[in-house]
């Protein structure tokens, strides 16, 4: 699979505005289609709470996640990543855009800092999770990128 830039997720972390604004994934094809693997790169929007079902689900397995700025919405974020990741074929990829350092808030009900992501991922049989990246939020705290990945099965 082509690389991404490294500072692909980070960028990515900036609101679209304009014709982009109100629109997800937009960002994420657009620089998936620049890189070169749009046909690897299927953005979806849904209620990852509740089970919902995948393009092509049962063809194959997927190659990665990203839950960018999502899980803080999600009181039981082990839960709900243990139920998606089983999409994922094992050494598969999970990455994580969330604030660290900040507390509860209307818009961030349920921090996922990034002290508590090593929990969450080995509750899903995701490895410890690496992070790659931050920078300070226009919010308060810290914004990071990290990473996990799914645990080969024995």
């Amino acid at each position: 699979m082509a690389q991404l830039p490294a500072d692909f997720l980070l960028d990515s972390l900036r609101p679209p505005r304009g014709r982009q604004a109100g629109r997800p994934g937009v960002r994420l094809e657009r620089r998936a289609v620049e890189g070169g693997i749009r046909n690897r790169v299927t953005p979806v929007i849904a209620d990852f709470i509740v089970p919902f079902e995948l393009p092509g689900e049962g063809t194959h397995r997927l190659d990665g996640m990203l839950f960018a700025n999502s899980l803080h919405f999600v009181r039981t974020a082990d839960a709900v990543l243990k139920r998606v990741v089983q999409w994922l074929r094992p050494g598969a990829k999970v990455v994580f855009v969330e604030y660290d350092r900040r507390p509860a808030s209307r818009w961030v009900p349920y921090p996922v800092d990034a002290e508590r992501l090593p929990a969450i991922c080995a509750a899903a049989g995701l490895t410890k999770p690496v992070v790659t990246g931050t920078r300070p939020s226009d919010y308060g705290g810290e914004l990071y990128v990290a990473f996990a990945t799914v645990e080969p099965t024995a």
